[in-house]
């Protein structure tokens, strides 16, 4: 015997928590990824023209959330360099926008062996906010992570609305019929 009950056995108030409630859950959470890391998206568009200095990598090494026996979790690359823009100075630590975390320590210790301790790097930074600053310029795989669990959140929320939607004017339309 199941314990799945059919869309149309619901009661309304279920009806409308799984037609709408829900899916719109599904959205929110879409738009929420979408909306945050969309500054990331637009600085990394932009990067490409932005202006440039030299710099020194005065940190390079790999970070890791890695906490447990089997060393699961998270690895990062963290590079910190130093540049100056018109007599100040600054500290940046961003290689890319988007987030550069992985499951193993292969992509970081890459981005660690291209800006070794000690390095000279081009550093690309904002002309109004030279804190906005970054090493490698442009759009990355990485930038659309967030941003496209996002889309995904959304798609799969409409889909989601409108595939129950048109079930339950099915279900309307076939109640009626059966009435006559």
């Amino acid at each position: 015997m199941s314990n799945v009950q059919n869309f149309n056995d619901l009661s309304p108030k279920m009806k409308f928590f799984v037609s709408t409630v829900f899916p719109s859950i599904f959205v929110l959470v879409g738009l929420t990824l979408v909306l945050i890391y969309l500054p990331d998206l637009l600085n990394a568009n932009a990067s490409k023209d932005w202006p440039t200095t030299k710099g020194k990598v005065v940190k390079s090494e790999v970070g890791s959330t890695a906490s447990d026996s089997r060393n699961r979790g998270n690895y990062f690359p963290i590079v910190n360099y130093q540049f100056s823009v018109d007599g100040t100075s600054y500290t940046g630590e961003k290689v890319i926008f988007g987030l550069d975390k992985s499951e193993n320590a292969t992509r970081a210790r890459e981005v660690i062996k291209r800006y070794p301790k000690g390095a000279d790097v081009t550093i690309y930074y904002t002309p109004e906010k030279p804190e906005t600053c970054l090493l490698e310029p442009g759009i990355k795989w990485q930038t659309f992570h967030v941003p496209g669990y996002g889309i995904l959140f959304i798609v799969v929320g409409g889909i989601l609305a409108l595939s129950l939607k048109q079930n339950r004017r099915f279900t309307e339309q076939k109640n009626a019929l059966d009435k006559k």
